[in-house]
């Protein structure tokens, strides 16, 4: 198995978080799972239609629930992300969600960027180089 690569964050008031720089398969399903769990079965209807990342998206707008689906994959982010803090408590929502936002949003923000879904022309790019 590859080590492990990580990213330490420095933060205000000498904090630090260490995040994976690195998103696996396991990390992907878990973060797309947390979102769609939160949208109900009939939410996923779309005409009868086979569902698309960007039918699920429509669906996301059409429920209301986009808020609520942030908030999962930022969770799941968070959770399958993270390596080491300096908080000196477990990484868990309930320790995460007790801090201040000034420490939490960096973290989320690097890795919004490194975890980002390849688009549709990437990966057309990287099936046609093989």
């Amino acid at each position: 198995m590859p080590e492990i690569e990580r990213e330490r964050i420095n933060l205000p008031d000498s904090q630090w978080w260490e995040i994976r720089t690195i998103i696996t398969r396991g990390m992907r399903k878990r973060i797309n799972g947390a979102v769609i769990a939160c949208l109900d079965a009939k939410d996923l209807q779309m005409d009868g239609k086979a569902l698309t990342e960007d039918s699920i998206k429509m669906a996301f707008l059409k429920s209301g629930k986009l808020e609520l689906t942030l908030h999962a994959a930022d969770d799941a982010m968070l959770l399958c992300g993270s390596w080491a803090w300096s908080f000196g408590e477990t990484i868990d929502l309930e320790h995460i969600d007790a801090l201040p936002e000034k420490y939490v949003t960096p973290v989320l923000e690097r890795m919004r960027i490194l975890y980002a879904p390849i688009d549709e022309k990437e990966r057309q790019n990287f099936f046609e180089k093989r």
